[in-house]
């Protein structure tokens, strides 16, 4: 059995439907998921997820179950601003947000 040294990302982990909190734990689990075994692929191959990453995301912490959170290492980033929005938009090819002032797209942008 190899080893596998991955990054795992899940996104807006605080809409994760009941059912997957138990697998989510098991793979954050490092006593657990040095065995992990997708029961959803029907394969019979373990995976040592020992030496992977794992990243979660969430807009608020409020929905992320605790046990989930207390697994995790919490790093809080503030929002996007308005003008960061839409100086970003701006560089991209094309965008019609380019020759607008940012607080003019700030519109279009929420």
């Amino acid at each position: 059995m190899g080893t596998m040294n991955g990054l795992f990302i899940m996104d807006e982990a605080d809409k994760t439907e009941k059912f997957a909190i138990a697998t989510l734990l098991e793979i954050l689990d490092p006593e657990q998921n040095h065995l992990f075994h997708d029961k959803y692929t029907e394969t019979t191959v373990d995976i040592d997820l020992s030496n992977c990453h794992f990243f979660l995301t969430a807009n608020t912490l409020e929905t992320v179950p605790p046990v989930v959170v207390n697994r995790c290492e919490v790093v809080l980033l503030d929002r996007y601003r308005c003008r960061r929005k839409s100086s970003h938009c701006a560089e991209l090819p094309g965008s019609p947000f380019a020759q607008q002032a940012p607080d003019r797209a700030c519109g279009h942008l929420l």
